[in-house]
């Protein structure tokens, strides 16, 4: 559970690589006429909306694209030194997979890594540390991910087994000279959200900036908010529904139309929930869930286009009790439910995970996967599918794990459970076949530098679990 927003930024690579990172449309029939099917051409697409403002705030002709096959993206600032794809050509090449070597293989269980063929320089790893994931109804797994290949940043959408679908290289990418630089924040139902960081609030990874997205396979993503010299911070989320913005301004979710561009309402806000903060937002396709804090008392609240912003897992005032770390996948869902205390400022005695059906009827009655003395998970949601939930653990489940951090897969039909070694941190994505995750590759006397990367393993391999306790 977690009692504050935690911000996703980009982070330097721990040294100890037992440390976990916290980790973001899809084509249904393509053709080649551009890159993923759309026009291709350097003028934008018909319906792309420019904001205003965003021309003003070019001082200049803009920052050039130096990679051949590029071409400089405007609609958000021209000094920024976005640019976007003008043929499929220019396209990097899909994820390749290969096995996984020992130091990070889970002893009995089949796992392959990404393929890192490119030089990061002097970044921090390979891919940034944001990985938002989505799996799609036929059990396709596509990812946003930073490909961060000196000097530039490739912020990519693309499947796990198939094709690049949109991409947006960053060509003043060097720490020290950035305008600007993008967080990938979200990805569902087909659409991508970008949370952009903009130098005019004097710092690239905290306030300001804006937000861009749209369909996943646009040639160029949409700007839907630009502010200038603002000290908010704030973060977008996709979904069907909308583009959905989660700001400190008032602590505040707003919708955006994903056509139109316009600010439609604010969904939810501190105002309208007795000074309660906001913090995770976990979309759906049917509704909007976000947690939301008050002090050391903490709940989960459900938005729905027929029934507004309401309460969906509260105790109220009672600071003994406390729900977070929703996640869902539409057809199951899994939470955290903190149990007794000495007072608002101790950990809680016991942490209860639970999972139910999928619903948004408030107060569901979940069956418990385990439950966990003090405060012994991560404060991340749990990543749900095809009848499983994983999240991070800090802290083993059983006397047997010696590991301090373990990635902890459950089975919601009968509450069993596995964990992976202490390399395996983060997870992604979980198909009815595989679960993808992060994964901490360690450095070695051959020149390989310590990174993190992407994993997937086989859940037939998984072996023999732990039973529910």
């Amino acid at each position: 559970m977690t009692l504050a927003r935690t911000r996703w930024a980009r982070a330097a690579l721990p040294t100890a690589m037992a440390a976990a990172i916290v980790i973001v449309r899809v084509c249904g029939g393509c053709d080649d006429s551009g890159p993923q099917g759309q026009d291709a051409a350097p003028d934008a697409r018909a319906d792309h909306k420019v904001l205003p403002d965003a021309i003003a705030d070019s001082d200049s002709a803009g920052v050039p694209c130096a990679v051949a096959g590029y071409a400089l993206d405007d609609s958000y600032d021209a000094n920024c030194g976005f640019c976007y794809p003008t043929s499929p050509a220019a396209l990097p090449p899909p994820i390749t997979w290969k096995s996984c070597d020992g130091s990070v293989t889970p002893p009995g269980m089949m796992c392959s890594l990404m393929v890192e063929d490119w030089d990061f320089g002097t970044f921090f790893s390979y891919i940034s540390g944001q990985v938002p994931a989505w799996v799609q109804p036929d059990q396709t797994v596509t990812f946003m991910i930073g490909r961060m290949q000196w000097p530039y940043i490739y912020r990519m959408v693309v499947d796990a087994d198939g094709p690049v679908r949109q991409v947006i290289l960053e060509s003043n990418a060097v720490p020290g000279t950035q305008r600007c630089t993008i967080g990938l924040d979200s990805i569902r139902d087909g659409y991508a959200a970008y949370r952009i960081y903009d130098s005019e609030t004097s710092s690239t990874m905290e306030l300001g900036g804006g937000g861009m997205g749209g369909d996943m396979n646009a040639v160029r993503p949409r700007v839907y908010a630009h502010y200038h010299n603002d000290h908010f911070s704030r973060d977008y989320y996709a979904s069907a529904l909308g583009l959905f913005e989660i700001s400190t301004n008032g602590s505040t979710i707003t919708e955006y139309d994903w056509n139109s561009g316009d600010a439609i309402q604010v969904i939810d806000s501190a105002a309208m929930n007795n000074n309660w903060g906001i913090g995770y937002v976990w979309p759906t396709s049917t509704a909007i869930f976000n947690d939301s804090n008050y002090g050391m008392l903490s709940e989960v609240r459900v938005w729905t286009p027929d029934g507004g912003a309401r309460d969906f897992i509260s105790y109220g005032n009672d600071w003994t009790h406390s729900g977070g770390d929703f996640g869902s996948d539409g057809t199951w869902m899994a939470w955290s439910v903190g149990d007794g205390r000495p007072d608002q400022n101790s950990k809680f005695d016991k942490v209860h995970l639970l999972t139910s059906a999928y619903t948004t009827d408030a107060n569901p009655t979940g069956q418990e996967l385990t439950t966990v003395s003090g405060w012994g998970m991560a404060a991340t949601p749990f990543v749900v599918g095809c009848g499983y939930a994983a999240r991070q653990s800090i802290i083993p489940l059983d006397a047997s794990i010696t590991d301090a951090n373990t990635l902890q897969i459950f089975r919601l039909s009968d509450g069993m459970r596995w964990s992976l070694p202490a390399a395996w941190t983060q997870p992604l994505a979980i198909t009815c076949t595989e679960l993808f995750a992060t994964v901490a590759v360690p450095g070695d006397d051959a020149g390989v530098k310590s990174h993190y990367t992407i994993g997937r393993v086989r859940l037939d391999s998984l072996g023999v679990g732990m039973p529910a306790d």
